[in-house]
């Protein structure tokens, strides 16, 4: 059977509009080159959509629908999945033997198979498998709760002032209204700041129960882990130094503790911090330590969106920035280490098609 890799994008869940795209045009051309180059054969490379901001029930129901469309467009297909963020936990998830369904107190698994296609691997990236403590922070709960608080209310309007600050603002802006293509701008900012479902899905205590869960089918999992160093006094990008202290938020309640993760033997792709790795330590969304469910196959040094294509870059020649990226951790992430990343990727994919017959996540 032909072989096909689906993205699954993240909490916003877009795949373009117009020539703004969730992962970057040289994020799906070089992965599409990478795996044609050791396959000998072509291999389609196609971003879906996803609900946002939606539960993680709804989001793989809206999932499971896209990919039957493409199956049925593309023929039989076996299906390769990479999902940056929430969606790489959707992926992981759809390789369970039980669906999603929406339960009193947040996604559970239902008793119904989940109306997969054929599935090969899946490979995530920065993916909240444990949940994140950014889904702990004061806004977040703002936000999942519903109810005013004074920290929360500060910290939106924190935020609000952070997205305005430097040349970033528009690229930002864009970014974030890509989402809204599809219906009411005025009614998805309304969703995005009230709606509770995957806010409340993201906490250690729901993503967590749910990945552990052992009804675990016969789909290879990796993952690729993303870390970026501490904020200091000298950082410039206010709105990566609040996310980052955020998403290390710890409020002492008990929840789903992740095993660790074996990061001193991982592949390493640019410049990751030094020693040992805290629960606290985070790519600007989620902690680290939450990333890994399955085999790690790397561990970069770059913050939640450097791995998207999502960097600054700027024209060798005359200095011109090009693209500004959505977030300066100071990690350093360049355009060698998003190449090597395409690299390890289109690896752990070639891998799984040479080697693997595929099976369903039903089996």
């Amino acid at each position: 059977m032909p072989d096909a890799v689906a993205l699954v994008p993240g909490f916003l869940g877009f795949d373009h509009l117009g020539e703004r795209t969730y992962f970057a045009d040289r994020f799906i051309g070089g992965l599409r080159g990478g795996l044609q180059a050791r396959l000998g054969r072509a291999v389609p490379v196609i971003p879906l959509p996803t609900l946002p901001v939606s539960s993680l029930a709804e989001r793989q129901r809206a999932l499971t629908g896209h990919l039957a469309k493409l199956d049925a467009n593309l023929g039989a297909s076996t299906w390769h999945l990479l999902g940056h963020s929430t969606g790489g936990v959707d992926a992981a998830l759809l390789t369970r033997k039980n669906a999603l369904v929406d339960g009193p107190k947040g996604t559970i698994f239902g008793d119904a198979p989940p109306a997969a296609p054929r599935l090969g691997s899946v490979i995530t990236l920065s993916a909240p498998h444990y949940g994140t403590g950014l889904a702990l922070a004061p806004l977040a709960k703002l936000i999942a709760g519903g109810k005013p608080n004074v920290a929360g209310l500060a910290d939106l309007a924190r935020i609000g002032i952070d997205a305005l600050q430097r040349d970033r603002f528009w690229t930002r802006l864009q970014f974030m209204v890509s989402t809204a293509k599809e219906g009411n701008p005025l009614e998805f900012v309304m969703h995005l700041l009230f709606g509770d479902a995957l806010a409340h899905d993201l906490t250690p205590q729901v993503s967590g129960a749910l990945t552990a869960t052992s009804n675990r089918g016969d789909v290879p999992i990796s993952c690729v882990a993303t870390l970026a160093p501490p904020p200091n006094d000298r950082t410039e990008d206010h709105l990566y130094r609040d996310l980052w202290h955020w998403s290390a938020t710890d409020d002492g309640e008990q929840v789903q503790v992740p095993p660790q993760p074996d990061f001193e033997r991982a592949r390493r792709i640019g410049s990751p911090p030094a020693g040992p790795i805290a629960a606290k330590d985070n790519d600007s969304i989620v902690n680290t330590v939450r990333q890994v469910d399955g085999t790690l196959l790397a561990l970069v040094g770059g913050d939640h969106t450097d791995v998207l294509g999502r960097y600054f870059r700027a024209d060798p020649v005359d200095g011109k920035v090009i693209d500004p990226g959505l977030i300066t951790s100071g990690a350093g992430f360049r355009d060698d280490h998003f190449f090597e990343l395409i690299d390890c990727l289109a690896d752990g994919f070639a891998a799984q098609m040479k080697g693997a017959k595929g099976s369903s996540a039903s089996a």
